[in-house]
């Protein structure tokens, strides 16, 4: 048996959002929560890659969802589409559409938790990852079991032992046919490069874990100092040389702390040894940052103007999708009778966000989301004449919500600058 009490008891949560695929790592952690009797619903992402067996892995899930009464999240994404227009990596892309569904659904259920399957043999392979990427401490310090809002309450069981619960309880799963393709990464070791390594070293991943815990408490360290300087800089909206000097990990700690991607650092370093106005820009950043300019020895941080966080645009259509998120709404064209705007002035005022029975406040309602405080005052509400219709990113007013018998909608889709 597989007894998730422990974890829970020190992870609690009013409810618990277990992200899901069809696999058996999924399928053994939706069963223990099932049959252990802790609340809970279900999220999927079905990215599409695979065609008719990414949508058969969804059917398969909302089915078992549907027959044993747990709520159940889609979300469907034409990830090849999203890919061709946003460029970048594709598991970090994948990554970042997963997250963002993930907090949505933690907006909507405030005090809940995510939680996924990741197991021991995760934590090897994402070490052996990490140090063949040369990653710093931070990545060689593994998965932690809670970072904040994800659980992770399976690392200290192997696979093999998830296969056996799985067996013992006459679960069904369905197979990844990409997990048995060698040009990722992840696969490649997983699949060959770990099995021979430990057959010929039968102690690696003792020594691994080993490993992982020393990096695991020298990052909390290093964390600790980051948020630190991290919230100085906001503060201060500046960046000092002096601080930058020494621990190489530690620098790249607080530009994570800013939502600032390590592979702008170098570039960023170059950029205390240039010449005064000269600068680097962000394309999107969390926390609003637009870019940074040199000024004698320190850079300045630079923030968008709080109507430039998001810009927005509107076209009229006569369908609804299947599947909705934050950044493009639909309301119906009828309402629409005075132009739309985004301002910050909100103050005390409260809406019904679609999901909840009760108006929140709208700085509480940017609270529950995620929005560090620096940015609430700075964080845009969508107007039509002196109503809320929402809150970009975060809420759509319930009573804006489209009813499906409309015939003209208007969509109004949100661009973070």
């Amino acid at each position: 048996m597989i007894d998730l009490s422990s974890c829970l008891s020190r992870n609690p949560a009013k409810t618990y959002i277990l992200a899901c695929s069809s696999g058996l790592d999924s399928m053994v952690l939706l069963h223990c929560f099932k049959s252990q009797g802790f609340p809970f619903s279900v999220a999927h992402v079905n990215y599409q890659l695979r065609e008719e067996e990414s949508d058969a892995d969804a059917h398969f899930l909302k089915q078992y969802c549907e027959a044993s009464g747990i709520k159940f999240h889609l979300k469907s994404v034409a990830f090849k589409k999203h890919l061709q227009v946003n460029k970048g990596n594709l598991q970090q892309e994948a990554r970042k559409l997963r997250y963002q569904f993930f907090k949505e659904l933690i907006a909507e259920e405030p005090h809940s938790l995510v939680v996924t399957a990741h197991h021991l043999n995760d934590q090897v392979e994402t070490f052996l990852l990490h140090l063949l990427r040369n990653s710093g401490i931070s990545g060689l310090a593994g998965m932690p079991e809670n970072n904040g809002w994800l659980l992770r309450p399976f690392l200290s069981l192997r696979k093999m032992d998830l296969h056996a619960y799985a067996i013992q309880n006459n679960l069904l799963w369905r197979e990844d046919s990409s997990n048995a393709q060698r040009k990722y990464a992840r696969n490649a070791l997983r699949n060959k490069v770990l099995p021979d390594l430990m057959d010929k070293f039968p102690g690696l991943e003792a020594n691994i874990l080993y490993l992982q815990g020393i990096f695991m408490e020298e990052n909390h360290h290093i964390q600790r100092l980051a948020q630190q300087t991290s919230t100085r800089w906001m503060n201060e909206k500046t960046i000092s040389l002096e601080s930058l000097k020494g621990n190489p990990n530690l620098i790249v700690a607080c530009f994570k702390g800013l939502d600032i991607e390590p592979r702008f650092i170098p570039a960023i370093l170059i950029l205390f040894k240039s010449e005064n106005n000269k600068g680097i820009y962000f394309k999107t950043n969390l926390h609003g940052i637009k870019g940074l300019k040199k000024r004698n020895d320190q850079l300045e941080i630079l923030f968008h103007e709080p109507n430039e966080l998001f810009r927005f645009e509107t076209t009229h259509v006569s369908e609804l999708p299947t599947t909705f998120n934050l950044l493009t709404w639909y309301i119906e064209a009828s309402m629409v009778s005075a132009p739309l705007t985004l301002t910050i002035d909100h103050k005390e005022e409260a809406i019904t966000p679609i999901g909840l029975r009760n108006p929140k406040k709208i700085n509480r309602i940017l609270k529950d989301a995620g929005i560090p405080e620096e940015k609430r005052k700075q964080w845009p509400i969508l107007r039509l004449g002196d109503q809320i219709i929402g809150i970009p990113g975060v809420c759509l007013n319930k009573k804006f919500a489209p009813r499906m018998e409309k015939a003209l909608y208007l969509r109004i889709t949100f661009f973070p600058c």
